[in-house]
């Protein structure tokens, strides 16, 4: 892949002379005259909205009054905006008139109807009555396009609808279609005329565009379309001949219309009245020369509004864009439609570069500043003239934005998604088509959007189908892209745009980085399938904003929706803006896209804009890039500074102004949400067809199933027949095949999936078309020398008609006829081309030779080969795996003969034939078709790494099963070793990689296990296994073709397994397939990442093992050939690194910026050996292991190369150990110390992506260093679809250390980023409660079971049920079980989330809580989350279980059932016994104990709980935005003054939290509040000894100690003089939670001061209140005198108020964090803290949350959040500073902090159950989830200072 850098990006500030900028001349442009455009819409039952047009003909001050029914309801004159909100909730009809106050100006007025809806003006229809078809088939109509346009002159649009009927088809398909009508509709419902196009006009989104507009200039409307004979004009004159019908009847293009006459016609707005009918120009003529000849591609029109002389609006109308493209533009004068000019762009050779580059729809501008309008036709643009002014090259195309998209610059670029595979999206500049960026993309980009959506990123956002993430105008990438790009819309009234998709508008929040909804058309729908478009929508009546016309979802009316959103921006209309008003009218052609600006407007403006002033963000003009390739973009990352204390407050009088309103940080945000998947990300299969043995029902339903599972794609190989159906066999690419595979692919097209082709039937290539001559050849050598004979080998497991030789592969006339085969049948079937070609791994055995060899090879080697060749001496063995007598796999290379090294060229020159007479032609002929090219290269006698880097998409493949010791994995008894292991599977992957390919396929699973025996959980560490190895692309093997209804166990291939929907794994498959969608889209995110390149020493291959000459690579045998240099690859994986292959070929060619290890290897060409050299000298390092190459390979020339050679190697240096390779290095530590599998790539935030498994026995749960840094970090589960933010620390050597908990069996992806990125926390477990067994009652059922079984079987335990009594057929059967039970649970939220263990399951488990699906089970570890789906009382849990199909088919094959029914092999087997009725019965269903486990997450990151912390202060921020307040109290009759202790300990967790999150506004909203009070006391008395009223104190002071200004302690110093010199006041603290509200006082000023002496005074009071009030015994607080005993609970138990303990316990932390280490009573209080939180942790309740009452839970139980945040508080306090055991007191204080967010803390940041002011439990009652307290400022305070220490933990 061709690497970018930040150099590469370069940057041009282009000249405002050379952009495309529009330069209309306004005086001279023929525009419509516009009125006020007055609407009004209900609001609410009691408001009614109105909105009017603002015109640039109205002076910049002009007013405006409203009126209703004559009256006038506003007060002041409206002159900033253009909208009023009417009090009015009569149900009368009502009209609103907008008066301008000046003279001259043009008002209006708008009737709403009586009992009118809310949001809409609904307009009637009448609907066209259903149509019966030639066939019989009903056509029935719906509202499709609409266009506007003033019929009558009076300034005010009309609408003209166009009515769809429900056959109406795309030019692909054939079929009748029933007429298409025009509506031309008043906005009263009133329709004005009816148009019928008549039945010789076909319906659909390609054919009918109206072209509605003023081309005259006599101020009304016409409308153009195409006609034909039969149109029925809106006065009921037919045009034309009225009985003609030339649709077609014959099955091949049924209901086409291929002949007949053409027409063009001018349509009277005002009446429907046809007024000119003229031939449409250019003809269909001869159909073929569009690109078919079925009127498919001849019959796609486009057309436009364009100003092409730069002042009268001229219509074109067009015909083709996939290959011949035609416009011809007419000018209406009122009388005669005049041809201006035809663009044919098969007019003259100049123009063919226009061929296939039009889209599915255009734009108009005046891209050139000529100031006369361009169509922009997709990837071409035609100037005003008619001639071209560009084409890109870049092809045809869906969907198309063009804009001013750049902020500062009314420069127009063009964002385009391009169906042509390769191309992707292009940012291109309007003006001269030149490319800003593209995003390559393998698939056709059907959706593209541009619009500004974020307000915190310059510019408009651009995102496609293909782009990966969420784009800004220079290609970066800022997040995850919205899923919606369909169409957009200015509704709200900011200045960023909407998306509008369906029924539903959609907003973009920065925060989340995620669009939500925004309002929602209730009742309405959109148009145009998945499309999802309005009926049109854009600025038509009101202010500048945009309305939406809809259908109602009854299809009986129109709804247009207006925005009833204040907005306080007054622009002028868009209309008078001519790119906007030409897109307007251009919005129904074809695919819909959302009317552009001819001028930049988003969320950077700034100064006099339309009318308005506007106070946005000032921005520089922007700059875009230069012909970039983004598919892999480098960013450079500045290192970020460790170790920087945070940023100090700000100095003051320099304080930010607090802001109440979220605030938009212009900084980009990183994507961490999912990858949006790909096709290509879904799972594919290899499709065997059985004979081709295919129908329509069977192919539909198969492809369906697909879907529906969740593949997106397929390779079809046909194959060998099925005994006795021969007679529905189809012969390979006849006429009957080819229209089975065109209905294929229809039928693909409509389920998005995506077909490849096998380039012939079973493998290798050949069929009847390879005569001998082109056959395999195979050497015969005889004393006389060597002749030529055919190997003999046919085709593989051919399919009917595809039977023959294989073909000789290094003959390329063998290729050409070959091929020729395929062109004849695509040419006569018209069918389109696959989107790949495969061929399977080149395993044409013994085809050592070639006609011409001995020619070929003397001409390129200077030699005779035949005489070494006739030295061959005899192998041992016989057929392709015959093993020499004695040969070493390497030889020194003083000990090679000149047969080994004639041996070794002649491999070489046979590998060179294969690729330049077959590899290379092949996929030329290949992309000359427009497919791409998938190719298995193992068996190759070439470089396998030169044949998988010529490819598009290399494939490798798995075959057998590889040994993983995860416990619970089952382990069948039947097994073939895996030869393909990851050192095997990495020639595909790293060739892909240095290629620069985006895919890495492989042929998975093939023979996993023996037929029948595979289930999903032994997939999964295969595919993992894969993955990590650079497999990107799964493509089962396979899933067999079964037609619907099949008998049991369906066609069936010879070998496994079967991915199918007859196999049983399907049922529960599409979990595993999601898995694998979720793993590739990160596998095929950014760019490859290896540390090392690792040479591949095929010479020392190819000089070994001489003994045959012929050498395959296939994977069955590569450590046979290689073990040395597999040992290589497996020590680098071992140690913690990853490598790449590299070929010589790629060494002497790429550029290489990486270290380069050289394995122990002899030989080496002169070629590579300087090439290394040259690395060396420019640094790059080269490490050659154990010993450095010695000699060149080869006999030719070798005395000159080897001179070479050794002059070279002079350079080589010392070889060293591995280990000198590896030093300076940073391994993964993943691999090297815990033995898990793992790959990393690059990816587009600047980060790195990585995938990892535990393929061991082993897990992992602890801190794991990455070999890359990172300043954050995403986790991301694929099975379960959970993601969140992990926690990460960095390392002395800058890289990342990551928190990671992988089980045995699990996997993980992991997204890195240089910046900190916002997302909520990773859920780590700290600790998993003890199992509770289900175990008392279990019913299993069988829903599906074949045989059937019925009725109920009922145990204690769930059970293995083929060992259920009485019931002989569970012994036998192939089902889904039911097993139901239930969970009885007190409290959900006893712990953070709940566990259901299933053990030991076969195979697979979909798991239901109370109805309701949790998911799938399919796994190791069998575990799966069901904590959110638990409710209170009994959760009924319904688990169904499917089995494996081997103990069906052992019955089968011992009752002697005839289900072996194929040709060819008939079901092979792995070695083992073929009577598969001698199996042991396979255990089925839960076949161990099922326990539910409770679990208790670990604290998240410190930046997860300061983001929390956030949320919580911000509500309350928000909600109390004043400091100085008053607080009411009713329930005391009083108000108190916001200094009042409630507020004062809000304060002191505000700036406890400053210490771990120092933002500014903390220190200004405690500026503010303590400013306002005067730095006093409550109620201004500074000699108040009442602990809660200077309990404000302990702010004031923190407050000094940050700004140093002594009047924040002027007060304070004058209370605690005055509390020091009074004895009395030893006693003041009669109540506890006075210990937390004074004693910090005293012993912070005590500090501060340097006075200890008010230590001691806090002692003395501290003891005053210990002796009476704490409890030594129970370690636990009474309240108040009141409390202590004889009081008790009403249950009898001692009375602990839980937050006054908590006031206590937070006292402690607060004292004991200022009092120095000397002072003579801290003992005491250290003593005094730790018995309280011995006494706390008994106390605590399950769900972590402690109760009102401490001792007594009957005592208003319940959790509670003020005593829950100080005890939280307490003991992380204790466990950070070392004052209490880890881990007896962490568990406690992560369940506490869990718990209080789990339970307590709304999403909106509010703080439920917390119990309100008072002093006992009884007291505000009930503190519930939602109810709010008497006051929530000391609830919110307690809970920051939780947060302030959970953070330092």
């Amino acid at each position: 892949m061709k690497k970018l850098t930040s150099v590469l990006i370069t940057i041009l500030c282009l000249a405002a002379c050379c952009l495309a900028q529009t330069a209309y001349d306004f005086s001279r442009l023929k525009m419509e005259p516009l009125g006020r455009g007055v609407i009004a819409v209900r609001k609410s039952p009691s408001e009614v909205f109105v909105s009017w047009r603002y015109l640039s003909s109205d002076p910049a001050g002009a007013a405006f009054d409203i009126y209703r029914n004559g009256v006038k309801v506003n007060g002041k004159a409206i002159k900033d905006v253009c909208w009023f909100v009417d009090s009015n909730s009569s149900l009368a009809s009502a009209t609103y008139e907008v008066r301008p106050r000046s003279g001259g100006l043009r008002g209006g007025a708008f009737t709403l109807p009586a009992r009118a809806p809310q949001g809409y003006i609904p307009i009637a229809l009448d609907t066209p009555a259903d149509q019966t078809m030639p066939d019989g088939e009903i056509a029935s109509y719906t509202p499709n396009d609409c266009s506007i346009g003033d019929v009558d002159g009076d300034g005010e649009y009309e609408i003209f609808l166009k009515w769809d009927p429900s056959n109406a088809h795309d030019n692909a398909h054939n079929g009748y279609t029933g007429d298409v009508f025009i509506d031309c509709l008043k906005l009263d419902g009133t329709r004005l005329w009816r148009v019928n196009l008549g039945r010789n006009i076909r319906a659909g989104a390609h054919y009918t565009q109206m072209m509605v507009y003023d081309l005259d200039g006599d101020g009304c409307a016409e409308m153009v379309v195409k006609t034909a004979d039969g149109t029925i004009d809106g006065t009921g004159k037919v045009i034309g001949d009225p009985t003609a019908d030339y649709r077609e009847h014959s099955e091949a293009t049924l209901g086409r219309i291929m002949s007949g006459p053409e027409y063009l016609t001018v349509f009277n707005g005002r009446t429907g009245a046809a007024m000119k009918t003229v031939d449409y120009v250019p003809g269909r003529g001869e159909n073929g020369s569009w690109g078919d000849t079925r009127a498919n591609r001849s019959d796609r029109y486009l057309a436009g509004i364009a100003y092409l002389d730069g002042e009268h609006p001229s219509v074109v109308m067009c015909r083709g864009y996939y290959t011949r493209a035609t416009l011809a533009a007419y000018d209406w004068d009122g009388k005669d439609l005049k041809l201006r000019w035809l663009f044919d762009s098969h007019s003259s050779p100049e123009l063919k570069g226009y061929d296939g580059q039009g889209n599915h729809n255009l734009r108009v501008a005046d891209v050139d500043g000529d100031g006369c309008d361009e169509i922009v036709y997709g990837s071409c643009c035609i100037d005003h003239d008619g001639t071209g002014l560009y084409t890109t090259g870049w092809g045809h195309g869906d969907a198309m934005h063009i804009g001013a998209m750049v902020p500062g610059s009314d420069a127009l670029q063009i964002w385009i998604g391009h169906e042509t595979k390769g191309v992707g999206t292009t940012l291109t500049d309007a003006r001269t088509g030149k490319l800003h960026f593209r995003i390559p993309s393998n698939i056709d980009v059907g959706r593209t959007m541009a619009a500004d959506i974020d307000p915190t990123n310059p510019g408009w956002e651009l995102w496609s189908a293909a782009s990966g993430t969420l784009r800004d105008y220079r290609g970066g990438s800022i997040g995850e892209k919205p899923a919606s790009q369909n169409f957009a819309i200015w509704w709200d009234g900011d200045l960023s745009r909407e998306l509008l998709d369906g029924n539903k508008v959609l907003k973009f929040n920065p925060q989340t980085r995620k669009v939500e909804d925004c309002f929602v058309f209730e009742g309405a729908s959109s148009i145009n399938g998945t499309k999802s478009n309005p009926c049109i929508s854009g600025d038509l009546f009101g202010d500048w904003r945009e309305e939406a016309l809809m259908r109602s979802a009854d299809n009986k009316e129109l709804r247009l929706y207006v925005s009833t959103e204040p907005t306080s921006y007054r622009f002028h209309t868009f209309l008078e803006d001519p790119v906007y008003r030409t897109s307007l009218a251009n919005e129904n052609v074809c695919y819909n896209q959302p009317p552009e600006t001819g001028f930049y407007f988003g969320s950077d403006l700034n100064g006099k804009f339309r009318g308005a002033t506007v106070r946005g963000h000032k921005v520089k003009k922007g700059v875009l890039p230069e012909d970039a390739l983004l598919d892999s973009v480098v960013i450079k990352i500045t290192p970020r500074q460790q170790g920087r204390p945070p940023q100090g407050p700000a100095p003051r009088g320099q304080r930010t102004p607090m802001k109440l309103e979220v605030q938009q940080k212009r900084s980009v945000q990183q994507p961490t949400a999912w990858y949006t998947p790909t096709v290509e990300n879904k799972p594919f299969v290899r499709w065997w067809w059985l004979g081709s043995a295919v129908d329509e029902e069977g192919l539909t339903w198969n492809l369906e199933q697909f879907a529906k599972a969740g593949i997106g794609g397929y390779e079809v190989t046909p194959i060998y027949g099925v005994q006795g159906n021969e007679e529905n066999d189809i012969d390979y690419l006849s006429p009957e095949w080819m229209k089975m595979y065109k209905h294929l692919v229809s039928e693909s097209e409509r389920l998005g999936l995506e077909c490849d082709l096998n380039n012939g039937t079973g493998w290798p290539f050949g069929g009847p078309q390879i005569t001998e001559e082109l056959a395999a050849k195979k050497m015969k050598i005889t004393p006389e020398g060597i002749s030529t004979e055919l190997t003999g080998q046919k085709v593989k497991r051919a399919a009917p008609g595809g039977e023959g030789l294989v073909m000789d592969h290094y003959n390329p006339e063998a290729l050409k006829v070959y091929l020729d085969r395929f062109e004849k049948a695509f040419k006569e079937s018209g069918a389109k081309w696959p989107h790949a070609w495969f061929n399977d791994s080149y395993e044409v055995y013994g085809a050592d030779w070639t006609e011409k060899f001995p020619e070929i090879f003397k001409e390129r080697y200077g030699y005779d080969i035949e005489p070494y060749l006739r030295m061959r001496p005899e192998p041992q063995g016989r057929g392709r795996d015959a093993k020499p007598a004695a040969s070493p796999s390497r030889k020194a290379s003083s000990k090679l003969t000149d047969y080994d090294r004639a041996i070794a060229d002649y491999r070489e020159c046979l590998g060179s034939l294969l690729i330049e007479n077959f590899i290379t032609p092949w996929i030329e002929w290949c992309h000359s078709h427009g497919s791409l090219v998938r190719n298995q290269s193992h068996g190759s006698p070439a470089n396998l790494l030169d044949v998988y880097a010529a490819v598009d998409i290399p494939e490798c493949e798995t075959y057998g099963r590889s040994d993983f010791n995860i416990p619970g994995l089952r382990q069948d008894p039947i097994r073939r070793p895996n030869d393909g292991d990851p050192a095997v599977l990495k020639f595909a992957s790293s060739a892909a990689h240095l290629a620069g390919r985006k895919y890495v396929s492989c042929e998975s699973l093939t023979w996993l296990t023996e037929h029948f025996r595979t289930s999903l959980s032994q997939c999964k560490p295969e595919l993992d296994q894969a993955f990590a190895a650079g497999v990107n692309h799964i493509y089962f093997h396979g899933a067999p073709y079964s037609p619907k209804g099949a008998e049991f166990p369906g066609w069936m291939f010879y070998a496994s397994v079967n991915m199918s929907p007859t196999g049983a794994m399907w049922r529960d498959a599409p979990a595993l397939f999601k898995y694998v969608e979720r793993c590739q889209a990160f596998l095929t995110a950014g760019s490859p990442d290896s540390d090392f390149l690792l040479y591949f020493p095929v010479y020392d291959a190819w000089s070994s093992m001489t003994e045959t000459p012929y050498m395959m690579f296939d994977i069955h045998s590569m450590g046979r050939k290689l073990p040395e240099f597999k040992a290589v690859m497996n020590e680098i994986s071992f140690r913690g690194y990853d490598a790449d292959y590299i070929s010589d070929k790629q060494l002497q060619t790429l550029k290489i910026d990486k270290p380069v290890i050289v394995p122990a290897c002899k030989l080496m060409p002169v070629e590579t050996a300087r090439r290394l050299v040259e690395l060396k000298k420019k640094g790059v390092p080269v490490y050659f292991i154990d010993n450095v190459p010695e000699d060149v390979p080869g006999l030719h020339d070798l005395a000159a190369r080897r001179r070479e050679f050794r002059s070279i190697a002079r350079g080589f240096g010392k070889a060293v150990s591995l280990d000198k390779a590896f030093a300076g290095m940073i391994p993964e530590e993943f691999r090297s110390v815990f033995g898990g599998s793992m790959i990393r790539r690059r990816n587009e935030c600047g980060g790195w992506n990585y995938f990892a498994a535990m393929l061991t026995g082993k897990g992992v749960d602890g801190w794991v260093k990455l070999g890359t840094p990172a300043v954050s970090a995403m986790l991301y589960d694929a099975v379960s679809g959970v993601s969140g933010k992990a926690q990460v620390r960095n390392t002395s050597d800058g890289c990342a250390e990551i928190r990671l908990q992988l089980k045995p069996g699990e996997s993980v992806l992991i997204k890195t980023f240089p910046t900190q990125v916002e997302a909520p926390a990773w859920n780590y477990i700290a600790s998993e409660g003890a199992p509770i067994a289900i175990d008392r009652a279990w019913n299993i059922s069988f829903p599906q079971s074949a045989p059937q079984i019925k009725g109920n079987f009922f145990t204690d335990k769930p059970m293995d049920w083929t060992k259920l009594k009485n019931c002989p057929d569970a012994r036998i059967n192939f089902a889904t079980a039911l097993y139901s039970s239930a969970i009885p649970m007190t409290d959900p939220k006893a712990a953070d989330s709940w566990i259901l263990d299933l053990g030991d399951v076969r195979e697979s488990a979909r798991v239901f809580i109370n109805g309701e699906e949790v998911g799938t089970a399919w796994c190791v570890p069998f575990r799966i989350d069901i904590g959110k789906f638990l409710k209170p009382g009994i959760n009924l849990l319904d688990v169904y279980v499917t089995n494996l199909q081997s103990n069906r088919i052992a019955d089968y094959d011992r009752r002697g059932v005839k289900w072996r029914i194929f040709k060819d092999a008939n079901i092979s087997t792995l070695g083992h016994e073929k009577d598969f009725g001698k199996w042991e019965t396979d255990p089925s269903g839960l076949c161990s104990g099922v326990n539910l486990i409770p679990v208790h997450y670990d604290i998240p990151s410190r930046e997860a709980v300061t983001a929390q912390a956030r949320k919580v202060n911000s509500y309350f921020m928000r909600k109390y935005g004043d400091p100085a307040k008053v607080v009411p109290f009713p329930s005391r009759h009083k108000v108190y003054e916001g200094n009042i202790w409630t507020r004062a300990v809000y304060y002191e967790g505000l700036l406890a939290l400053y210490g771990v999150d120092p933002q500014q506004e903390y220190l200004d909203y405690t500026m503010d509040w303590g400013e306002r009070f005067g730095w006093n006391m409550r109620g201004g008395n500074f000699l108040t000894r009442n602990a809660d009223n200077y309990c404000c104190a302990q702010a004031y002071i923190d407050m000094y100690r940050i700004y140093k200004d002594p009047k924040m302690m002027e007060n304070v110093v004058k209370c605690m003089d005055n509390l020091i010199s009074t004895d009395e006041s030893d006693a003041d603290w009669t109540w506890i939670d006075a210990i937390q509200m004074g004693m910090p006082v005293l012993v912070k000023y005590g500090v501060t001061a340097g006075k200890p002496e008010y230590f001691e005074k806090a002692w003395k009071m501290y003891k005053w209140a210990r002796d009476r009030f704490f409890n030594e015994g129970d370690g636990l607080w009474w309240r108040d005198k009141d409390f202590c005993p004889p009081y008790k609970t009403p249950s009898g138990k001692n009375c602990y108020w839980s937050r006054g303990n908590g006031w206590v316990l937070a006292a402690y932390v607060r004292v004991l964090d200022e009092l120095p280490a000397s002072d003579p009573h801290r003992a005491v209080y250290e003593a005094d803290f730790k018995a309280m939180c011995e006494a706390l942790i008994k106390v605590q309740r399950e769900d972590g949350t402690w109760n009102c009452s401490l001792a007594d839970p009957e005592d208003f139980g319940g959790p509670e959040a003020t005593g829950t945040s100080l005890f939280t508080y307490g003991l992380a306090w204790g466990v950070r500073t070392g004052r209490l055991d880890e881990a007896t007191f962490r568990p406690a204080a992560v369940r506490g902090w869990n718990a209080l967010n789990r339970i307590c803390v709304h999403n909106n940041g509010f703080i439920g159950y917390s119990q309100g002011s008072g002093k006992e439990p009884k007291e505000a009652q009930p503190a519930t989830w939602d109810r709010i307290p008497d006051f929530e400022d000391f609830g919110t305070g307690c809970y920051l200072l939780a947060a302030s220490e959970i953070a330092k933990l």
